[in-house]
């Protein structure tokens, strides 16, 4: 009979090795990790399974590395919030826990309080271009001097364009830091040399340039109208209206150029005969009206004042372009940072809605869990044939476990706003250029249009280890109930801007302090900004 052989001798060997090697591993730390790790992490993340991006079988402690201070960092962030182990793993108990967190707490802080306080907490830093810009106007006294756009744009980190990491000087940036001081000191001095007596001078509409050349433009609603105060003057298309306003002095006082303005389709006007001699404050006035002009652009009307204003507040009786505060109705979907317009409008990418944006800006801004970078391999696509809508294509990309990894987290929090469309307005139903029932309209830039009603929205989703949401009221109702959570990520953001220097893991004390001397006056703003300061 063939020798049976057995693998339990090779297993015990083995877990004898890996035993050791965990231990040794861990013999330089200035504590105990090594058993509390063994018995609940390594299972699952060892060298072959590393499910939450560690190899704990390689995990050295070395804190004066900055990676592996991040490393320890997020293993502390992880266990302590129950990430690690999973929630279907046996957990540890609570004495084990708190002195394996507790540990690795102290040690880390006492390491960054000593570097802190060797090194200081914030990088050395050059001024960003506005804060170089605003210096050179008060240096100066030119409240009207632009010198940002000579610099190279600045480098964002942490959120903001002010931190000492990524604000170093290259020879590329002084070169350009010298052009626009040179630019600078040559506007502060012409006003010294020259002093040119007070003028006052017109320009008509029918003289210039830019807004003749499109009087012959197609389409029609590229097109400039040649007008005498409300009347429309198509007979002068195409004959010079430059000449007649030479010729005829009536014309030159009361004529005018009618222009197509869109919400979408921003005009900027634009007096090109118009040069500042000097640098110095100069009063512009510009004469305009509102008017109305039929779709065959054949008939004007005066234009009406108040006029609605393209404001998504869904509010009935908000009129006018005055800013005023208005009072949302109890049952609105309006309120807060989620809804806001312009929000919405940055976390799309221009024509469709994007979950994925809208979600990943919710975990890092509010509630302080950015999306990791994908990680550096080659993408891997899902078969997304016969899916329909966003939700499809983005359950079929949840099927890859390494993409399921982020997307469970952000892709719920961004289904909750898919009631509001690219530019922030409510909607029940997504745009079809296929099928579903035909609707006509008129658009924001005064064209006729038509699209197709498509599937109808579903914002409901679950946050990962929260209760399931119909829509983003309930959603924003879930995020309310934890209120130091949201307050002590926007104490960190007001620290990181004021600072110039991202939390590390020993400010984490002070943070929390502030946050709960906040608390007895609801976590007001001003509270908050005069604990920080």
């Amino acid at each position: 009979m063939p020798r049976r052989t057995s693998i339990y001798p090779l297993l015990r060997n083995t877990a004898v090795f890996f035993c050791c090697a965990v231990s040794q591993l861990f013999a330089q730390a200035p504590f105990d990790a090594a058993d509390f790790l063994e018995n609940h992490c390594t299972s699952c993340n060892d060298d072959i399974d590393q499910k939450s991006g560690f190899d704990l079988t390689s995990a050295v402690w070395k804190p004066d590395n900055p990676a592996n201070f991040s490393t320890w960092v997020k293993i502390h962030d992880r266990v302590a919030s129950g990430e690690m182990p999973p929630r279907k793993k046996k957990r540890p108990d609570t004495a084990d826990l708190e002195e394996f967190l507790g540990n690795i707490s102290s040690n880390l802080t006492k390491h960054e309080t000593a570097t802190v306080t060797r090194e200081g907490r914030a990088t050395k830093r050059r001024l960003n271009r506005f804060e170089y810009e605003n210096t050179l106007r008060d240096l100066l006294s030119l409240p009207y001097l632009d010198v940002k756009d000579f610099l190279p744009e600045d480098t964002e980190a942490n959120g903001f364009n002010k931190t000492g990491e990524p604000l170093d000087v290259a020879h590329v940036q002084m070169a350009r830091y010298l052009k626009a001081a040179d630019y600078a000191l040559r506007q502060a001095m012409i006003p010294q040399i020259v002093q040119p007596p007070k003028t006052v001078k017109r320009y008509p509409t029918w003289n210039q340039d830019a807004f003749v050349r499109n009087i012959n433009q197609i389409p029609d609603r590229r097109r400039t109208f040649p007008m005498q105060g409300l009347e429309l003057k198509p007979e002068f298309m195409g004959k010079g209206v430059r000449d007649l306003c030479q010729q005829d002095q009536k014309v030159k006082e009361t004529g005018s150029i009618g222009i197509l303005m869109s919400t979408y389709e921003p005009t900027e006007i634009r007096f090109g005969g118009f040069q500042a001699p000097v640098s110095g404050r100069y009063r512009l006035k510009i004469s305009a009206n509102s008017f109305w002009i039929t779709y065959d652009f054949k008939t004007i009307s005066e234009g009406r004042r108040p006029e609605p204003v393209t404001l998504y507040a869904d509010i009935q009786g908000v009129d006018g372009v005055t800013l005023r505060p208005v009072k949302l109705p109890p049952d609105s979907v309006r309120g807060g940072f989620l809804t806001q317009a312009s929000v919405l409008k940055v976390t799309s990418n221009g024509t469709t809605t994007s979950p994925v944006m809208r979600g990943a800006r919710i975990m890092a801004i509010l509630l302080e869990k950015p999306a990791p970078p994908p990680a550096s391999v080659p993408a891997v696509e899902p078969d997304t044939r016969g899916v329909t809508t966003i939700r499809d294509q983005l359950a079929k990309h949840r099927t890859e476990e390494s993409c399921n990894a982020c997307h469970r987290n952000i892709d719920p929090p961004g289904f909750a706003l898919e009631n509001f469309d690219v530019m922030g307005a409510w909607r029940e139903r997504y745009r079809s250029l296929g099928e579903g029932e035909p609707v006509l309209g008129v658009g924001h830039n005064a064209q006729a249009f038509s699209f197709r009603l498509g599937p109808v929205v579903d914002a409901s989703g679950q946050m990962s280890g929260g209760p399931p949401f119909a829509d983003v009221t309930q959603l924003r109702a879930h995020l309310v109930k934890d209120p130091a959570l949201l307050v002590t990520n926007l104490v960190k953001q007001l620290a990181v801007f004021a600072t110039g220097a991202p939390i590390g893991f020993s400010d984490r004390p002070a943070i929390r302090s502030i946050v709960d001397r906040s608390k007895p006056s609801g976590y007001g703003v001003r509270t908050l900004v005069h604990a920080l300061v």
